[in-house]
């Protein structure tokens, strides 16, 4: 199922404290719907050196995607709501360079960087904790709700394209769910 507009915001409302968790997953939640619709192991690629602090927040460049190897790295905008997310993990973190999003332990200790499958866990356990079917949303949630909530606000499908870096205009559309009951009174996705 998609995770439109509405299911980010009741995903970001369980990440209501401060400790590094929820700062680190509210900030995965934000950047991987807000960049394009990130794919999960997208994100767990993400590194400190890929960001640039830009006015409203960052952009943040992807090296290779299931479609392009090339190394040719293209940017995407984390800025707005998501900036500011991403920016209270990294103060709260102190991290600087390496892996973006991290294994954090319960005691607070950061460890490696996240792998696509613990980014998965991650947001099957958010989903969860939101109240959702957690068995009918997964981390492609964030990639088909980003292209659902983009069609739906009336966003051409070329600038959709540019954002989720689809190789075709055909796999972009496999990832639209049309909801009819979608009807977002805001301009912006987040």
């Amino acid at each position: 199922a998609p995770a439109v507009k509405s299911v980010i915001e009741k995903l970001i409302a369980t990440c209501q404290s401060d400790s590094l968790v929820d700062l680190r997953d509210k900030a995965i939640i934000m950047v991987g719907f807000s960049s394009g619709g990130r794919r999960r192991n997208e994100l767990s690629r993400f590194k400190v050196e890929h960001l640039e602090v830009v006015h409203g927040g960052y952009t943040i460049k992807m090296f290779q995607s299931k479609s392009d190897y090339s190394g040719v790295p293209k940017t995407f905008p984390v800025i707005g709501a998501s900036g500011k997310a991403l920016k209270e993990y990294l103060a709260a973190t102190g991290i600087t360079c390496g892996p973006l999003f991290r294994n954090i332990s319960k005691h607070s200790t950061l460890h490696d960087a996240l792998s696509g499958i613990g980014i998965h866990q991650i947001m099957k356990k958010r989903f969860q904790m939101a109240g959702l079917d957690y068995k009918q949303y997964g981390s492609r949630s964030l990639r088909s709700g980003f292209v659902s909530e983009s069609m739906n606000q009336g966003i051409a499908l070329h600038e959709i394209k540019k954002m989720t870096n689809h190789a075709s205009f055909k796999s972009l559309e496999d990832y639209a769910i049309s909801i009819n009951s979608i009807h977002s009174p805001c301009a912006n996705l987040l």
